[in-house]
């Protein structure tokens, strides 16, 4: 592993590490929600704590742990009167709704799932009513789970909405409501791969629509974004090509699902979590890329893009992808954006480009600097360039050794997204071994 070692920074394959500490993008998920005040409220998982910090401009940072001995899925969400709700899985499996009104925290219990898992837990809202949609495993040995929606008016009902396989990994669903509609957008397994698919539940009638199939990209896929506006639906993810990976989009028309657009809008290698963000008159996908913030945009809604732009503020300040709720977005629409740690809580990726630059867009044989080239690029920043530009310079290293790296940066990502899973799975097998070895089918939360 070669390395450039200059006042005391180090960089190592691309990563920047800085007196010690490695400047990156944070893999935690961290929740925002904006009141109407403008107040921030951030709820966060950490060490197996439940956690909630409040930003405002009267009053003093408040930080505060919510519960202790919780397991990694949670969700939280703001409604229109600016109460904040959180639900979250504690390690005995019991379910935990705590809502936040008037400055205060109350909690109630759901019950428990007799031994089973929760993922992809999700909270939404409706009319002041509570959502709540998940997965669990209906068949470990074969990838499959099954999705429930519990929902509250007046009592809690129970929906089973359907099943889906998985191959590697389990994606994060992407959910929009929409006027009295619930989207959920999720990956099933059709054929050899895996493509996006879409259900959605009517508040009206009360009822789930049959699932359709989005995608025919015939790909592996990872990550999931969508976002709709009165007529396009949006979906971004990443997908796999030669075992590295490529940010895609896709639009479509709203009504009928009809493709009017594709285009692959990031350079190939370790591009991943792509977010979509509507922002006066532009369409944004932002996305990670050796951990740093990459975007790109489009004026004409998704026909054509420009970039893609790397952001500076990502080469120094560590940053997450939050999950973004609020009561006052203004001229933004979007689920998920990059940003900084308090006590900034300042977008990146997108709006102001000068504070970007354009990145060549490389060709898969492309070839990495030599040692002198990156030493200059480090200068001219005052040692804080944390980033490797493509050119035809002098010596070059040859193309299996780039991809080489590539690849290892990309399967360490995905190892660790791995890890997350088997962790929860494991505690699953310990806490309840006969479940293991005789799955039973399950009817749902508040079901026996």
């Amino acid at each position: 592993m070669s390395y450039i070692l200059n006042n005391f920074n180090i960089i190592i394959k691309g990563i920047y590490i800085k007196d010690g500490e490695v400047m990156s993008f944070v893999n935690e998920r961290s929740i925002l929600l904006t009141d109407k005040k403008n107040n921030v409220h951030n709820i966060y998982w950490n060490n197996t704590n439940m956690c909630y910090s409040k930003f405002s401009k009267d009053k003093e940072h408040e930080n505060i742990i919510l519960d202790k001995g919780v397991l990694l899925e949670f969700d939280a969400n703001i409604d229109e009167d600016d109460n904040l709700y959180t639900i979250y899985q504690k390690r005995d499996k019991e379910i935990i709704i705590a809502k936040y009104e008037k400055d205060t925290w109350s909690k109630d219990s759901l019950g428990n799932v007799d031994g089973f898992d929760l993922f992809n837990l999700n909270l939404l809202i409706h009319e002041k009513h509570l959502n709540i949609i998940y997965c669990t495993f209906e068949n470990e040995k074969e990838h499959k789970y099954g999705l429930y929606h519990h929902y509250y008016d007046k009592k809690w009902k129970s929906v089973k909405i359907g099943e889906v396989t998985r191959k590697t990994l389990l994606n994060p669903f992407s959910i929009i409501k929409r006027n009295e509609k619930i989207m959920l957008f999720f990956y099933d397994v059709d054929g050899e791969y895996e493509e996006v698919f879409v259900q959605e539940f009517d508040f009206k009638e009360e009822k789930w629509s049959e699932k359709i199939k989005i995608t025919n990209d015939k790909s592996d896929k990872l990550c999931l974004d969508t976002l709709v506006d009165d007529e396009s639906l949006y979906v971004t993810y990443s997908k796999y090509v030669d075992d590295n990976l490529i940010i895609k989009f896709e639009k479509y028309k709203l009504d009928t699902l009809e493709k009017e657009a594709e285009e692959l809008v990031s350079n190939i290698g370790t591009a991943m979590h792509p977010t979509l963000i509507l922002e006066e008159g532009k369409l944004w996908n932002v996305w990670t890329e050796y951990d740093k913030v990459v975007s790109a945009y489009s004026k004409d809604n998704g026909l054509t893009w420009d970039g893609p732009y790397e952001w500076k503020d990502t080469h120094q300040d560590r940053f997450y992808r939050y999950e973004y709720k609020s009561n006052n977005l203004g001229s933004y629409t979007l689920n998920h954006a990059f940003g900084k740690d308090y006590p900034h809580f300042s977008f990146l990726g997108f709006s102001k480009v000068e504070d970007a630059f354009k990145v060549n867009v490389k060709k898969k044989d492309a070839i990495i600097d030599t040692k002198e080239d990156i030493e200059e690029d480090i200068e001219e920043d005052d040692g804080t360039k944390s980033f490797l530009i493509v050119n035809d310079k002098d010596v070059k290293i040859i193309e299996d050794e780039h991809e080489g790296y590539e690849k290892e940066i990309l399967l360490l990502k995905q190892e660790v997204e791995g890890l997350r899973r088997k962790l929860k799975e494991m505690e699953v097998q310990v806490s309840n071994p006969r479940s293991q070895r005789n799955p039973r089918k399950r009817k749902g939360l508040f079901f026996r």
